[in-house]
């Protein structure tokens, strides 16, 4: 291939990647420079104006029920929403079984219940239609082929068309040059 055929390709070739290779941004991006936003409230002002923390019902991010009432004690296990008791004692903990209801925390040879936020949002039994939705009660299917990131969004058929593209080009302007 001669030299303008070389250029074209390569020219083809990063224009093709820019155009498949862009990400849309869904927002404008924020000047973290400016305190001062487009209706002119300044940031100041606007942490005044609305706390969602304030609101009724809202949790707290900062965990003051738990820092309020934290029981004395090595914890041991949990006791799950739907009634089971496990000997989990941290993150995955009644996963499946709707959560935690109360951890069992023990000091000397008391045991002691701690009731989660969970347990006072909902502190009656859960119904019969309500254990039924719980994934650790539902038979265990064998899903095959569910984790496939790198064909995710179809990246694999973009790069895939990208090449082919590509090859097309470099064809066509191969023979477009060399019978000149």
């Amino acid at each position: 291939m001669n030299k303008h055929a070389i250029i074209i390709t390569i020219l083809l070739f990063f224009h093709l990647v820019l155009v498949f290779g862009q990400v849309s941004m869904p927002y404008p991006p924020i000047d973290t420079d400016s305190t001062i936003y487009e209706d002119g409230i300044s940031v100041e002002e606007l942490e005044e104006i609305l706390r969602t923390s304030d609101i009724e019902g809202e949790k707290s991010t900062h965990g003051n029920y738990q820092q309020r009432y934290k029981p004395i004690g090595k914890r041991i296990g949990c006791i799950c929403m739907d009634g089971s008791k496990q000997e989990k004692k941290g993150r995955g903990a009644c996963s499946g079984f709707g959560g935690v209801r109360f951890w069992i925390y023990q000091d000397n040879n008391n045991e002691t219940l701690f009731p989660t936020e969970r347990h006072i949002e909902h502190p009656e039994p859960l119904s019969e239609e309500e254990l039924e939705q719980l994934a650790g009660r539902m038979e265990k299917e064998v899903k095959h082929g569910t984790r496939t990131p790198f064909y995710e969004k179809n990246l694999f058929y973009v790069m895939i068309i990208s090449l082919i593209i590509c090859i097309t080009v470099m064809y066509v302007t191969k023979v477009l040059f060399l019978t000149k």
